[in-house]
């Protein structure tokens, strides 16, 4: 056999093993691409195994009433990675999703994570918001408190009355359900009385309003 014929099957074999490492790194990649590690996705795919934990987290754990905010659910396995599972979530609250009316929403995960739109109720406080594995007790939750608003009360001494003191005398940002206290004092040989709307009582010289669920007045008048 000639010296030629001896470098050209040497080149062969030479070619053959560049393109066997070659295609042994693209098979690499690939998979490190559809990996997902620590709850982190390097690629599109979700190559985890059987659901194992699942956590909930909101982009704002804290609403006005009929607020809105984003969910997040992400599932992994044992080993942390994601993995995909269909999931039930519910509102412990009467909080919806979506803009619907649905207290439950079922769902899938793509890549491991369900992201869905919340709006909170507007006649609770805390929701605790459960996402389950469906067919199983894996769950994860998260709570959000809603926050029912505040209101405005506004003092003012009623006309022709002004033998006397309404103390603060400015407008008062009072949270929902909550109470505000006024002093009310008459000059001498006067007497006073509150009347308004937010209601409340006077005992002696201080002026309980009721719990407050909207704007309202406090006048006081002194005859």
């Amino acid at each position: 056999m000639s010296l030629r014929s001896h470098f050209s099957i040497f080149l062969f074999f030479l070619l053959g093993a560049a393109l066997v490492i070659s295609l042994g790194c693209e098979v690499s990649d690939v998979n490190k691409q559809n990996s997902v590690s620590s709850g982190t996705t390097s690629g599109s795919g979700s190559s985890g195994g059987a659901a194992a934990n699942v956590t909930v987290t909101a982009a704002n754990n804290t609403i006005v009433s009929g607020g809105t905010t984003t969910i997040t659910v992400i599932v992994t396995d044992t080993s942390g990675r994601r993995t995909d599972a269909s999931i039930i979530l519910t509102s412990s609250a009467k909080g919806t999703f979506n803009g619907t009316t649905n207290t439950t929403l079922n769902g899938n995960t793509l890549g491991g994570i369900l992201i869905v739109n919340y709006t909170g109720s507007s006649t609770f406080i805390d929701d605790e918001i459960t996402a389950t594995v469906a067919g199983t007790n894996i769950k994860g939750s998260t709570i959000i408190s809603i926050n029912l608003g505040a209101h405005q009360v506004t003092p003012s001494i009623g006309s022709g009355s002004g033998h006397g003191t309404i103390t603060p005398s400015t407008p008062q940002t009072v949270n929902h359900n909550s109470t505000v206290g006024f002093t009310v004092i008459a000059d001498t040989g006067y007497t006073a009385s509150v009347v308004g709307t937010c209601g409340g009582t006077l005992s002696g010289t201080t002026y309980i309003t009721s719990q407050i669920t909207s704007d309202c007045t406090v006048i006081a008048n002194f005859n």
